[in-house]
């Protein structure tokens, strides 16, 4: 029974520390892929490439898209985020 604590503890820490890269997909590319799959489905994402916003500009935008009946959990609004503030950025 204590080996199986030790090694769920590893794997706890592993988890944490590599996350993202755990599952081998970047966090950028993942946040994209989010943007183009949950994003477009309601509409085309053109629109939002042509706008350039600040960080939380594009976080009240995404949650304003929740209320609207986008289907995102918090980790998708995160990483979609993450990705247009980096993308679009206000200029």
């Amino acid at each position: 029974m204590r080996w199986k604590c030790g090694v769920l503890s590893v794997m706890v820490v592993f988890l944490f520390l590599f996350g993202g890269a755990a599952v081998g997909v970047p966090a950028e590319k993942g946040g994209r892929a989010l943007f183009e799959k949950k994003c477009g489905a309601c509409h085309s994402i053109d629109k939002p490439k042509s706008q350039g916003k600040t960080r939380a500009e594009w976080q009240a935008t995404v949650v304003r898209m929740k209320g609207h009946g986008a289907a995102l959990t918090d980790a998708d609004i995160s990483a979609i985020v993450d990705h247009l503030a980096r993308a679009y950025p206000k200029k």
